[in-house]
């Protein structure tokens, strides 16, 4: 199974510099969930929440969202002052990092407050702001998904606020930007849907325990959204789940349960359709008020989403949840005054009831998508949740990675499921979810191990397999699938990749990862990898990546697992562990081998069923830089690794 080989050669290969792309549509797989966290919040990763902005006029600030290229949505009472509309030319948007670094300002041209808005009751308080151009979405600048009319938030559901306002109900410190016409914001198998418009609390301050806050509820508003966006619609996802504060630096977040309306009303009155509440019973959680002081009476301005934030008793008081506008009933309104630019509306039928559970959705689009920033030799201990489609594939002495790939299959290389030339049955292998740290969450045993007929355990020719599961897994934020490279997708030089997985993590004494390991490489182009390993044959079914700087790499026990592009925040499955050479792992300037994964589309397809894992056709380009690497004898190495854990 060795070639041991003795030509000395210097080539030269292509490093990255950069690289851009596009793709043609991104599903529910390849999602990996952000975990991220106003009074009582948490400073927001950077990238976590990129439809959140500031609609902003010369003694005015409030929140609001991204809904499509030309469109933000944001509550009524933040584009009017003492009754008097403001005008487009008094209102700007910009977009803040989380860190606080102003990314852009774009000037409001068109300013469109719901025709039934009443400032006193503050029903229907939700209003559109035209862009005066079209933003170009990236991992940091996105829309947000919107509730449509169908949804429905029960009580208990969990649901977060994201904004700029104050963070103590102690000090009378300002914010830079408030809360109020932010989104109240769900969760939703990797997607963020807005179900509400931060949009009032109460006089009793923020963060007062068991007062929830109010918000405009969206999905009562779709057809006006619609109808008010004209050719810009966003898009709508239908789905049901069954003091005065310091002025925060970076983006704030919280985490709160849905409360029922008619619960909302024992502490509010009225509270319509269009309005939902969310509210810890606890004390310091809430969103919260923006202006000079709280509002002496009737409702204050704050901000939030699956709602935009609109009212409340102070803020976090007990008993007195936040109201929202209700975003989902707002969607057609949002699309008439948006047009073509076209929103992330979402749409599911499942019902999760009063408690934070997993639920599924029909599909989900590039809305909602939350970039997740996360990094075996070399490498870094990987955050929980970050890569829930990796696997370990195990026999009684033989340990292995893959990836989930859909309900019943994972994908992993060949030489995985056979040993010295002979194949495993099913019987022999298992498949197991660790969490991130270590922590077995699941075993399945196999039924079914398919090998590429045209594998050769020589040259590691077609080094890929199929392991069908004894029973269906259940998708949730810690186990679900990764996209898979479709036919017509490339990877050119100094495209950049991550590599996953258990293995050996240092080259010395190689011991093994108790936690999942991540490290960033870089594709180098089969020629090069060519010339780098000759005489190893590198065929079009394979590809080659490396660490320019030495030191990173997969290693021994990493077989089998995902090679992976970050793609508008989603993960794409490139290649499959399957070899290095005999000098070891992360050696400076020698590439490691992978099976690629988009030559092998109709074989995947033939073999699955009609449990198919989804393919996502992508190309990336590159600058290319060049780099001198020289190489001595190299035997080809499969990742192999004995089973060395104990479930």
């Amino acid at each position: 199974m060795k070639i041991i080989l003795w030509k000395v050669v210097c080539v030269v290969c292509t490093l990255f510099l950069n690289a851009t792309g596009s793709v043609s549509q991104l599903r529910v797989c390849g999602q990996a969930p952000l975990n991220n966290k106003i009074v009582g919040g948490q400073d927001a990763a950077l990238g976590s929440w990129p439809w959140q902005v500031i609609v902003e006029s010369a003694n005015h600030l409030c929140g609001g969202s991204l809904i499509s290229q030309n469109w933000v949505l944001t509550a009524a009472h933040c584009l009017e002052k003492n009754g008097i509309p403001f005008t487009a030319p008094q209102i700007t948007v910009s977009r803040r990092l989380e860190n606080g670094t102003v990314m852009e300002t774009i000037n409001a041209i068109k300013l469109i407050i719901h025709e039934g808005y009443n400032d006193n009751t503050l029903v229907n308080d939700i209003a559109l702001v035209q862009l005066s151009s079209s933003v170009q979405f990236n991992d940091y600048f996105r829309p947000v998904c919107l509730a449509a009319s169908t949804s429905s938030f029960p009580s208990g559901t969990n649901v977060w606020a994201t904004g700029w306002g104050k963070i103590s109900n102690i000090s009378n410190v300002l914010s830079l930007q408030g809360d109020s016409g932010g989104p109240l914001e769900v969760k939703f198998n990797g997607s963020w849907i807005q179900g509400g418009i931060v949009s009032f609390n109460t006089q009793r301050g923020c963060a007062v325990p068991s007062i929830p806050s109010g918000y405009t509820r969206v999905s009562q508003y779709e057809d006006w959204i619609n109808s008010n966006t004209g050719n810009n619609q966003p898009e709508f996802v239908a789905f049901s789940f069954g003091m005065s504060l310091p002025s925060p630096q970076t983006l704030q977040e919280v985490q709160m349960p849905i409360v029922s309306n008619s619960d909302c009303a024992t502490a509010y009155s009225p509270i319509t359709d269009n309005m939902l509440c969310a509210g810890l019973a606890q004390v310091g959680k809430d969103s919260c008020q923006v202006g000079n002081s709280p509002p002496t009476s009737g409702p204050g301005e704050w901000s939030l989403g699956s709602g935009i934030v609109s009212f409340g008793n102070g803020c976090a008081l007990p008993n007195f949840p936040g109201v929202y506008t209700r975003v989902s009933q707002y969607q057609d309104w949002i699309k008439s005054n948006i047009g073509s630019n076209n929103i992330g509306f979402v749409t599911s039928n499942s019902s999760c009831g009063s408690s934070n559970l997993f639920c599924s959705v029909s599909q989900l689009r590039v809305c909602g998508q939350a970039p997740l920033n996360n990094k075996i030799v070399g490498g870094q201990d990987a955050a929980l949740g970050s890569w829930p489609w990796q696997v370990i594939v195990q026999s009684a002495n033989h340990l292995c990675g893959g990836s989930l790939i859909s309900q019943n299959w994972v994908l992993t290389a060949a030489h995985c499921l056979e040993m010295n030339g002979i194949p495993f049955t099913a019987p022999q292998i298992s498949v197991s979810r660790r969490l991130e740290n270590g922590t077995v969450m699941e075993t399945i045993n196999a039924i079914k191990l398919i090998i590429h007929e045209g594998y050769n355990d020589t040259t590691l020719v077609n080094d890929i397999a199929l392991v069908q599961l004894s029973s269906s897994v259940q998708f949730n934020d810690y186990f679900r699938p990764v996209c898979l490279a479709a036919s017509n997708s490339s990877f050119p030089s100094g495209t950049n990749v991550w590599a996953t997985g258990w293995g050996k993590i240092s080259n010395i004494n190689l011991q093994l990862a108790q936690k999942l390991q991540e490290v960033k490489l870089q594709i180098i182009n089969n020629s090069d990898c060519a010339q780098i390993l000759t005489p190893i044959m590198i065929t079009d079914g394979m590809m080659c990546a490396i660490s320019p700087v030495g030191g990173h790499d997969i290693c021994q026990g990493d077989s089998g697992g995902p090679l992976e592009v970050k793609f508008n925040g989603s993960w794409i499955q490139g290649g499959i562990v399957s070899f290095n050479t005999q000098r070891g792992c992360a050696v400076p300037s020698i590439p490691s081998g992978y099976t690629r994964v988009s030559q092998y589309e109709d074989w995947i397809k033939n073999n699955t069923g009609n449990n198919q894992p989804e393919f996502v056709a992508f190309s990336f380009g590159s600058y290319i830089s060049p780099n001198l690497f020289c190489l001595f004898s190299f035997t080809i190495i499969p990742f192999l690794l004995p089973s060395l854990f104990t479930y």
